[in-house]
């Protein structure tokens, strides 16, 4: 599913101009590493990672969340972070119609930036914040635990196609980005 997402909101940002995505794995058995995908957007001089993840939990749990490193250390790539995945979750919320979980970052108990300050928790957000990504996130589109989630945002291609083009739109707005003619 979540590579159906991915895919799908490349093509929806391939029709804006001068925009060029770059996926870290385009098939199922592409497996690089965390560490290894943030260093992939460093290469590239991305100007966003936007890491997309299908949640679970107990069969009650909903909704989309977005994942955003700390304002520690680098706190400018924190700012826009949270900017950015504020616009997506809105986006996803109003075109999909998924319930709003929230926007957060999660410090690591055991590392810390070179600052001393605490870390952020979660690799990719961590190497790409140490990269220096102007924006970093982790996108949680749903919970595939939740019957009713699943089968609307995930059990059908529209559901798919949906909440990629969701996180595309979010993207667009947030970059002001204007449609390919």
């Amino acid at each position: 599913y979540t590579l159906s997402i991915a895919e799908y909101c490349k093509e929806r940002l391939e029709q804006f101009k001068g925009v060029v995505v770059h996926m870290t794995r385009t098939k199922s058995e592409d497996s690089p590493g965390l560490t290894e995908r943030a260093d992939m957007a460093k290469a590239w001089n991305s100007d966003a990672i936007i890491s997309i993840h299908n949640n679970a939990a107990t069969p009650t749990a909903h909704g989309a969340e977005v994942i955003v490193p700390n304002n520690n250390w680098r706190p400018e790539i924190g700012k826009a972070s949270t900017e950015c995945a504020t616009v997506i979750l809105d986006k996803l919320v109003n075109d999909t119609g998924v319930t709003r979980r929230r926007v957060y970052s999660k410090d690591s108990t055991k590392n810390t930036y070179e600052d001393g300050s605490a870390a952020d928790y979660f690799t990719v957000i961590n190497r790409g914040k140490i990269n220096g990504t102007p924006v970093v996130m982790i996108v949680e589109t749903g919970f595939l635990t939740n019957k009713e989630e699943y089968l609307k945002y995930f059990s059908t291609e529209e559901g798919l196609r949906n909440q990629g083009y969701a996180i595309a739109n979010g993207l667009a707005q947030y970059y002001g980005l204007q449609e390919a003619p």
